[in-house]
């Protein structure tokens, strides 16, 4: 792991480790304008003096873990929801281990009394399920840090095209911290933000070393419980049925 002289993050952070994500984020626009000539790559496009480029982009923390589930689900719906507007991402969740073997789901960055309800359910229209009826419910989150991001080839010259991947210049309206913002992706790109920024039941990534077993110590060091996924199932479920 290398910080460059100049680092992404500025020079007043030339020694932080928080810098890393941004060296990444940068190596990674900048190969891919290097593999290309300096020019964005293509993506689905004939012209053959273009270099094509991957079909998909991944950010992870190096404790996150993405099921297969998870990415297939992904790709089965990214494209559809993006050429509608809306960035469609991960949520991160901790196995809660508990006291005779087993675990539960937690999710690891929901911890306060506003994370469930502010939190919304919607319906999107031109799903088409196969046996769960869940499919076409997706949840508006009101956490968005999910330490890791995917994004389709089109997503990503979207991107590389703007600020976002540079620190200095990247909009960051939730004030969130250097490491977290690196992993926002797209989220505070000015095509996204609350309100089109989308997650599902169907789209965790797990988080496979937290500091502690089901809590997180806040800034006025109190412990503080992290939230069950069942409660987000339930109000997915409330709203599936109809009941208020």
């Amino acid at each position: 792991q290398v910080i460059m002289p100049g680092p992404n993050c500025g020079a007043g952070h030339g020694r932080d480790s928080y810098c890393l994500p941004w060296e990444a984020v940068r190596a990674l626009v900048l190969t891919t304008f290097m593999m290309t000539g300096g020019r964005l790559p293509r993506c689905h496009d004939s012209n053959a003096s273009v270099p094509i480029g991957y079909d998909y982009y991944l950010y992870l923390e190096g404790d996150i873990e993405i099921p297969l589930a998870t990415f297939r689900f992904w790709t089965a719906h990214v494209h559809r929801l993006h050429k509608r507007g809306y960035f469609l991402m991960t949520h991160r969740r901790d196995r809660r281990w508990e006291y005779g073997g087993g675990s539960r789901d937690v999710l690891s960055d929901c911890f306060d009394r506003d994370c469930i309800p502010s939190s919304k359910v919607a319906l999107d229209p031109s799903h088409r399920y196969q046996m769960d009826p869940l499919d076409p419910w997706y949840v508006l989150p009101s956490r968005i840090h999910t330490a890791c991001w995917l994004m389709t080839c089109e997503q990503f010259l979207e991107y590389a095209s703007s600020k976002q991947w540079a620190y200095a210049n990247a909009a960051n309206p939730d004030r969130q911290g250097m490491r977290e913002l690196a992993a926002s992706g797209l989220a505070w790109h000015a095509n996204y933000g609350h309100g089109r920024l989308l997650t599902h039941l169907k789209l965790p990534v797990y988080h496979l070393l937290p500091r502690e077993n089901g809590y997180c110590i806040t800034g006025h060091n109190k412990k503080a419980i992290k939230r069950n996924v069942s409660e987000l199932e339930r109000n997915v479920q409330r709203c599936a049925l109809g009941i208020r």
